[in-house]
């Protein structure tokens, strides 16, 4: 009998631990062992992980809006493939840890043609006016010599206020990978 109540003392405190907590303290770091990430998603993974365990005041339910991240030194106006990549990832992965992420590129209207029927558009004519979301995910990109470090912020979309941050560098191996692979640039202002 005493070993049964070892047991099951043991199964709660790792069920505790392994649950999503978006009242993250400030103190609160990235401690723990994390598996070697070798992909895109590994890392918008980390990135996400990172927001929650930063995030201050945030519930699960509120709405986010991801953006796509843009080159610290450039205009603010053009996210590589890379970026796009992150954001798309990233929108995924928030959406797993309970926040609901807002689909800004959606139209009033599904368009059926030939090529295909989209739901989605770039054309700003074509989204709807009013967005509603209580943070919004902006980030930067910084290429230097060991890869592209991704500087992400959860801002609060009525005070400005940013509520969570995170920080991963993407090694120059893997970005060189996803470019030979597929066959485009990916980095580079």
């Amino acid at each position: 009998m005493k070993h049964l109540i070892i047991v099951a003392c043991s199964l709660v405190l790792v069920a505790c631990s392994n649950g999503h907590s978006l009242q993250g303290s400030s103190t609160q770091t990235t401690t723990q062992a994390t598996p070697a990430a070798s992909t895109t998603q590994d890392y918008s993974r980390l990135i996400a992980q990172q927001l929650m365990n930063s995030a201050r005041g945030i519930s699960n339910g509120q709405r986010v809006a991801i953006t796509s991240p843009v080159w610290l030194d450039g205009d603010y106006q053009q996210s590589p493939l890379i970026g796009r990549q992150l954001q798309e990832e990233i929108g995924a992965e928030m959406h797993r840890l309970s926040l609901q992420v807002v689909e800004f590129k959606l139209t009033d209207a599904i368009r059926v043609t030939p090529q295909g029927d989209f739901a989605l558009s770039k054309n700003y004519l074509e989204l709807r006016e009013l967005q509603q979301a209580d943070y919004i995910l902006a980030g930067t990109l910084v290429e230097n010599g060991s890869g592209v470090t991704f500087n992400a912020r959860l801002i609060d979309f009525h005070t400005q206020v940013i509520r969570a941050t995170a920080q991963v560098t993407l090694p120059q191996h893997l970005i060189e990978q996803i470019r030979s692979e597929q066959g485009v640039e990916l980095v580079g202002g």
